[in-house]
């Protein structure tokens, strides 16, 4: 049960269906989808409470280690933006709150002491996945291209969905990503941060229905894709590897997951955000969106001279590490 406010709890498989409850009531957003917070939550714990039927999130950025409210909910939405302006202060912070959702604005009331901006640092693109499946119009020609010749170069590759309650498709995982680290340039603790995220997401593969999608070539995986599937329509891609030496072998990926996705009903995937960083947006627009789940930061303006101190050191400190990850590959998936 999840704690009320002023009081938090730990975020747990136990809140998995308080959770999507509150997450039902909007699209997919990756900062609030469970699995999302659950996998990534791997060092200081994010705390939940609910307020005014709002549900209160305590985020803390795994590659900044700063935290930061954020709320979904329709009710007394002012009023719960107030009270989380209080916390804020009470705890010696900057009142702000950050990536919040559209649906969250579209129910505030205007309010002299509030100022709300668009955060597009960090609003989740969302793919069509029959655009992807055929790659057939003249955006996607170049997409096309690395796709024909990487087919070409290795005619023996196969795609297909992993099991991932088997011990042997864990252990073919780990290979793809043995070889994607040797080629970066990273800092261990950002390698240790997202392969302990991914090892939480197999663990936990049953409880959270979290899906993978192999490339094989010459009968050794190359590369796979771990996603959600959110409800009927749409799923989260929550993360992706390859062999970076294979030229096409990413965009071959997403191709054939979109394939794999179509037959199935699905119409979007949500590819998450690109934390502000130029090379990974050109990367994910590449792709071309057909639309964006937006989000905003929530100020108060009597402290605005703080605010935009503390959101231009998260901001940069968020797109630094963006910078590194891009440094080594414009297509790994990244998480705010």
């Amino acid at each position: 049960m999840i704690a009320k406010f002023p009081n938090f709890s730990k975020l747990d498989l136990d809140s998995l269906a308080e959770i999507r409850e509150f997450t039902a009531l909007m699209p997919s957003y990756t900062e609030f989808n469970f699995t999302n917070m659950f996998v990534w939550d791997v060092m200081q714990p994010i705390m939940l409470s609910q307020l005014n039927d709002n549900l209160i999130v305590k985020f803390i950025d795994v590659h900044t280690t700063e935290s930061y409210y954020s709320l979904i909910g329709t009710n007394k939405i002012k009023e719960t933006i107030h009270a989380l302006f209080e916390l804020s202060l009470s705890e010696g912070n900057v009142p702000v709150l950050q990536t919040v959702p559209q649906l969250v604005i579209e129910h505030l009331e205007e309010d002299k002491d509030i100022e709300v901006t668009e955060d597009d640092l960090n609003h989740d693109y969302i793919l069509s996945v029959p655009e992807l499946s055929e790659f057939e119009s003249q955006k996607f020609s170049r997409k096309r291209t690395m796709v024909k010749q990487f087919q070409t170069e290795h005619p023996s590759h196969r795609v297909i969905e992993l099991d991932l309650s088997d011990p042997n498709s864990v252990a073919l995982i780990r290979e793809v990503l043995q070889k994607w680290e040797t080629k970066l340039g990273l800092d261990a603790q950002e390698i240790i941060i997202e392969f302990t995220a991914i090892e939480k997401a197999m663990q936990h593969s049953k409880q959270l229905d979290i899906k993978c999608f192999a490339t094989f070539v010459d009968n050794v995986i190359e590369a796979f894709t771990l996603f959600e599937h959110v409800d009927k329509k749409n799923v989260i891609m929550h993360f992706e590897k390859a062999n970076r030496k294979i030229s096409g072998i990413y965009e071959h990926q997403k191709h054939h997951l979109a394939k794999h996705l179509a037959s199935q009903g699905i119409e979007t995937i949500n590819y998450g955000q690109d934390l502000g960083y130029e090379g990974l947006r050109r990367a994910k627009m590449s792709y071309h969106p057909i639309r964006f789940h937006k989000k905003y930061t929530i100020k108060h303006k009597k402290h605005n001279n703080e605010v935009n101190t503390y959101t231009t050191v998260r901001t940069t400190n968020s797109t630094q590490h963006a910078s590194n990850l891009h440094k080594s590959s414009s297509n790994i998936t990244t998480h705010k």
